[in-house]
């Protein structure tokens, strides 16, 4: 790893695309909870070659998180996926996908709309003080809405956005949502109701058409896969 530098363990983000790496890099010696923590990160993801030498660092944090109105819950907002050639990216409260050539130098990007429906706000949620998890309980967290899940195929992409229960706090729920845009046809398909974490799963994959539901954060003694579509 390069000097001031290191690789962002819990819930870091990586892909691996054409024998390269695209991994989530993180400020060497800052904590997560530091509120200029995005901001020092400067470019965030790191690109490796076949031989674990670094070759780039591309991409910075939107300016939401680099010079926010206010404090929020740090969270990873947002998820990735890479497809012929081209690098998909998606910060929920940005309303939209990134979309750039991996052999570009990052400068610019097209763009995808992101749907808007009446039970989701993907705005990030402000604090007034530093946010403290000694002080403030993980049910009574405000945690703003992010992608847990970004994933293309030569057909289509999925978009799941997970978003937490920051009313009825006196129960922790996480729900999430799936969206499926038609990249032939640039038409969205979005799910009527939003899925409960721990009931049906988070969203794993897709292949044919079928979507695939993780269920290990169900407390059940059997673990299992739920399969859906989107019709």
């Amino acid at each position: 790893m390069e000097r001031g530098t290191s690789i962002r363990v819990l819930g870091g983000k990586f892909k691996s695309y054409k024998n390269k790496l695209y991994i989530e890099l993180n400020p060497e010696g800052t904590s997560f909870l530091d509120p200029d923590y995005y901001k020092k990160s400067a470019n965030f993801l790191g690109v490796y070659n076949s031989k674990g030498s670094l070759e780039s660092r591309i991409l910075k944090y939107p300016d939401e998180l680099i010079n926010p109105k206010g404090y929020f819950v740090p969270a990873n907002y947002y998820s990735f996926d890479i497809f012929e050639e081209e690098l998909y990216i998606c910060f929920p409260f940005e309303y939209i996908i990134r979309i750039y050539d991996v052999n570009s130098d990052f400068s610019n990007f097209s763009r995808i709309p992101i749907p808007q429906l009446d039970y989701m706000d993907l705005d990030l949620i402000y604090m007034p003080h530093k946010f403290n998890p000694d002080e403030i309980s993980v049910q009574n967290r405000q945690i703003s809405a992010r992608v847990n899940g970004l994933i293309v195929d030569e057909n289509n992409l999925y978009l799941s956005v997970a978003l937490n229960d920051n009313i009825n706090t006196d129960r922790f729920r996480t729900y999430s949502s799936v969206f499926k845009y038609d990249l032939k046809e640039k038409k969205w398909m979005v799910q009527r109701d939003p899925i409960d974490y721990f009931d049906l799963g988070v969203f794993a994959g897709s292949l044919n058409e079928e979507l695939y539901l993780d269920a290990a954060l169900i407390i059940k003694d059997n673990k299992f896969v739920n399969k859906a579509s989107i019709k």
